[in-house]
């Protein structure tokens, strides 16, 4: 059995493959650790994926954050089509979510902190500044602190 979380590592200088960022790299590193965590999981159950069913999928669907759930959905379709696992079998949908977009006051007062911090030389959360991204109307200035 070989499960090809990202074929394009193997042969990345292939025409048809684009070069792989590190981005992708840790999206494939993800699925890899979701899915070894998920046959350790059907183990710890004494269950072999070959004999893996709806009601396991279902309880670990429930026992896992979403995150988790989106690592592992490559490797559980590629199990269901090449039969890995009992058919059929299905996978919950993908829930996605959008936050919604921050008001002008908010988007410069989350600027204004990471210019004081970027000021005094400390790096905030990284992932403070995602609100800030992709908002519909230009900011031209930060307030000052």
């Amino acid at each position: 059995m070989r499960w090809h979380g990202l074929r394009q590592q193997a042969q990345p200088d292939l025409p048809e493959h684009p070069n792989i960022t590190p981005s992708i790299r840790r999206f494939a590193a993800e699925q890899i650790k979701h899915a070894t965590a998920f046959l350790a999981w059907l183990g710890e159950r004494d269950t072999a994926l070959a004999a893996c069913g709806q009601a396991d999928i279902d309880a670990w669907w429930a026992e896992n954050g979403e995150h988790n759930r989106n690592c592992l959905r490559a490797f559980l379709n590629w199990a269901i089509q090449s039969r890995h696992c009992q058919r059929p079998l299905s996978i919950p949908a993908m829930r996605i979510t959008r936050r919604a977009a921050l008001g002008e006051d908010e988007r410069l007062d989350v600027l204004g902190r990471l210019r004081h911090h970027r000021a005094r030389g400390v790096l905030p959360d990284p992932h403070a500044a995602l609100p800030c991204q992709g908002s519909a109307s230009p900011t031209t200035r930060a307030p000052t602190p």
